[in-house]
C-alpha cells in the first residue's frame, strides 16, 4: 500500500490534483466534471487562489513568484487608484466643508448675538417703560395742576351737556343729511362724563 502512494505523489501534476481533491477546491471539480484538461500551471493558479502551499518544486517556483508580483502589483495599482481618489474626492468636496464649517459658525456667531440683542431688547424695553410710567406721572401731575390752576373756570355737568344738545336738536342723523349746526363752545368737558357710560 505503501508503494501505492508513492507512485501516485510521484507526479508534480497528480500532487497539485491530489492537493485539489484533498482541499476541496471547487474549480479544479468543475473543470474535472466538464472534462477539460488543464495545464499544471492552471492547476498552480488555482490552488495558489485558494491559499494552498503548494509541494516543493522547481519549475513552480517562478510561476509562484510570478503570480505573487502579478497580485502584488495588482494590489498596488489599486491602493493608488483609490488613493488618488480620495485625494480628489477631499479636493473637490474642500468648498463644500469650508461652507459648512462657515455656516456652522456663522450659525454659532449669530445666536451669540441673537441672546445678546434680546437681553439689550429687554432692558431697552424697560427702561421705555420706566420711561413711560415717568411721562405719565408726570402728565398726571401736570393735568392736576392744570385743574387746580383753572377751577376758577365754568364746568357744567354731563346731564346738562345732554339736555343743551337735545334742545338744540343736535342728532347725528341729521348732521349727515345736511342739518345746519350752531356752534357751542365748551371750556371744559364735565367731569363726571365717566358716569355716562
Amino acid at each position: 500500500m505503501i508503494k501505492v502512494q508513492k507512485n501516485i505523489y510521484t507526479s508534480y501534476r497528480g500532487q497539485l490534483l491530489e492537493l485539489a481533491k484533498f482541499y476541496g477546491v471547487v474549480e479544479i471539480k468543475s473543470y474535472a466534471r466538464s472534462h477539460k484538461r488543464l495545464t499544471t500551471a492552471q492547476l498552480e493558479l488555482l490552488l495558489i487562489k485558494n491559499n494552498i502551499k503548494l509541494p516543493v518544486n522547481r519549475s513552480s517556483a517562478r510561476t509562484i513568484e510570478k503570480h505573487e508580483i502579478r497580485e502584488k502589483s495588482i494590489t498596488n495599482i489599486y491602493l493608488s487608484f483609490f488613493f488618488i481618489l480620495f485625494i480628489a474626492s477631499m479636493i473637490v468636496t474642500r468648498p463644500y466643508i469650508k461652507n459648512i464649517v462657515n455656516e456652522v459658525r456663522f450659525a454659532s456667531i449669530a445666536t451669540q448675538y441673537t441672546d445678546s440683542e434680546l437681553k439689550s431688547e429687554k432692558e431697552k424695553l424697560k427702561n421705555k417703560s420706566k420711561s413711560k410710567e415717568k411721562k405719565l406721572t408726570n402728565k398726571l401731575k401736570k393735568e392736576e395742576e392744570f385743574d387746580v390752576e383753572h377751577d376758577n373756570t365754568v364746568s357744567i355737568n354731563a346731564e346738562t351737556t345732554i339736555n343743551l344738545f337735545e334742545d338744540l336738536k343736535y342728532t347725528l342723523e341729521g348732521i349727515r343729511e345736511g342739518q345746519q349746526v350752531k356752534p357751542i363752545y365748551l371750556t371744559k368737558l364735565p367731569r363726571d362724563i365717566k358716569t355716562l357710560g
